[in-house]
């Protein structure tokens, strides 16, 4: 009586003697090969003859022998695909003068619990404000005035110890040069070596354009200051404009309210203190709910620089 190698003795349990027979080219029989004849096994039947499946296991039964991760590919490619993770996104500092951040260096961590990372990039983004064009009516030619054009940056990264070939890598990158004047998206992007890839990202706070002079000249003991009126309320606008007002201010004719007048408040306050600029005299009311909101707003951020 003929006697089967035990792999492909283990595979006719399995399988039909057409799939079995895909396992007489392994000669070592081991958990790993028990793993990954279950799996085959478990993928329906058309599925099995598909050409990314044959493929894989042409190349990994290559040697004759399954290892753990073959095993493990096998499974996050074709019976349960896992995504890898990515934790402890964080950016941090690295060049600063008078508040204004010009380099920042960004850290990850990216996990995976079956096949090792295969690659990390970072994508830097510039966020645009389009809305006040929409909103407040400014002009486009103020708008690269107001957020100067900055492109997107890619980096792809290597793991800190040079090689992908962990379950777990680390790693860092320096973005050099910000101009500012805005917010950023970083994202973070990893996949593992099963092909499946995920993202994940953070938006920084406002960084200025300019560096705070106002401080600067504060902590000499000059004091500059200017009068400062809120715009509120559409109206104000109106009555500005019905008396021949001159001058369209670079953010438009904006009306704040409780989300977009962050930004306003960041230029406001980037625009006075980058110029000297370090106090002010508020000739708000205090009447309008609007005001309010955005007066308290103002008056916080401000006190921050």
């Amino acid at each position: 009586m003929e006697t089967l190698d035990p792999a492909y003795g283990y595979a006719l349990k399995k399988l039909s003697v057409d799939g079995a027979s895909i396992f007489k080219k392994v000669d070592i029989f081991n958990s790993s090969v028990v793993g990954l004849i279950d799996f085959y096994a478990a993928l329906p039947g058309l599925r099995r003859n598909f050409v990314e499946v044959r493929v894989f296991l042409d190349q990994a039964l290559s040697d004759r022998a399954v290892n753990e991760l073959e095993k493990n590919l096998f499974d996050d490619k074709f019976i349960t695909p896992t995504l890898p993770s990515i934790e402890n996104l964080r950016w941090i500092p690295t060049k600063e003068n008078l508040d204004k951040i010009y380099d920042i260096e960004v850290a990850f961590v990216a996990k995976d619990d079956k096949t090792p990372i295969s690659y990390a990039e970072l994508r830097f983004i510039p966020i645009e404000y389009f809305y006040m064009i929409q909103r407040y009516s400014m002009g486009r030619d103020a708008y690269n005035l107001v957020f100067p054009d900055e492109d997107e940056r890619v980096f792809v990264l290597k793991p800190k110890d040079g090689v992908f070939d962990e379950l777990e890598e680390e790693f860092k990158a320096s973005i050099e040069n910000i101009i500012g004047g805005r917010e950023y998206n970083i994202v973070a992007l990893c996949k593992d070596q099963a092909g499946n890839t995920i993202t994940k990202n953070l938006t920084t706070p406002y960084i200025r354009q300019f560096e705070n002079l106002g401080k600067q000249l504060y902590e000499k003991g000059v004091k500059v200051g200017i009068v400062y009126g809120l715009i509120t309320e559409q109206h104000t606008w109106d009555d500005y404009l019905k008396l021949g007002g001159p001058y369209k201010p670079l953010l438009g004719y904006y009306v704040p309210n409780s989300t977009e007048d962050l930004m306003v408040i960041e230029k406001h306050i980037d625009w006075m203190s980058g110029h000297g600029i370090n106090f002010i005299i508020n000739i708000w009311s205090g009447k309008e709910s609007e005001g309010e909101i955005f007066g308290i707003k103002f008056s916080k951020r401000l006190s921050q620089h």
